[in-house]
């Protein structure tokens, strides 16, 4: 039976690249891969600013569920932003005449609504950072120098102290000399 459509890799009906843009993220996730590439320098620009929102949000400890979906999408959109740029500017390269006031609004028209899920998201985030939970001393002694004092109350020095359990007694002065 013959193959129904355009032939594979025709490009038939694609005007400008962000078409092209759209189809490729499209085939990513049908392949059960991650929306934002990491091979490309806008994906890597996309997860440098995802670390960074959940940094500034007090780690990824401090962070609820909530939010951190809301860091996924406005990475997602960032890296689609990047990516039209990237396309539209690789566009209007080839293409020198179409720099008239009409077709750039109908370009940046596409961006628009990306624009304004980054601006949501944005705002649903705040734009201060947020400190991350401070540690109690108990917790940070634990977590550095680990249990060493067993439970015992009389050995929690010197687990604070690092000295292994012995002690040295200072020298008693009011013994007489000959």
């Amino acid at each position: 039976m013959a193959r129904l459509g355009a032939p594979k890799g025709n490009r038939f009906n694609v005007t400008h690249g962000l078409s092209l843009v759209r189809n490729q993220i499209k085939r990513r996730t049908d392949r059960d891969r991650s929306y934002v590439d990491k091979r490309t320098h806008e994906g890597q620009d996309a997860l440098k600013i995802q670390a960074g929102l959940v940094e500034d949000q007090g780690g990824i400890d401090a962070i609820s569920t909530a939010q951190f979906i809301a860091i996924q999408e406005l990475t997602n959109l960032y890296y689609l932003a990047l990516m039209m740029d990237r396309s539209t500017k690789k566009y209007l390269d080839k293409n020198p005449n179409m720099k008239n006031p009409k077709a750039l609004a109908k370009l940046f028209s596409y961006r628009q609504p990306v624009s304004n899920g980054i601006e949501k998201y944005l705002s649903l985030l705040g734009l201060n950072r947020v400190a991350p939970p401070e540690q109690d001393l108990e917790d940070y002694l634990a977590e550095t120098y680990g249990n060493r004092d067993n439970g015992d109350e009389a050995k929690a020095c010197t687990a604070v102290e690092g000295s292994g359990g012995t002690t040295t007694e200072p020298p008693d002065d009011t013994a007489p000399e000959d």
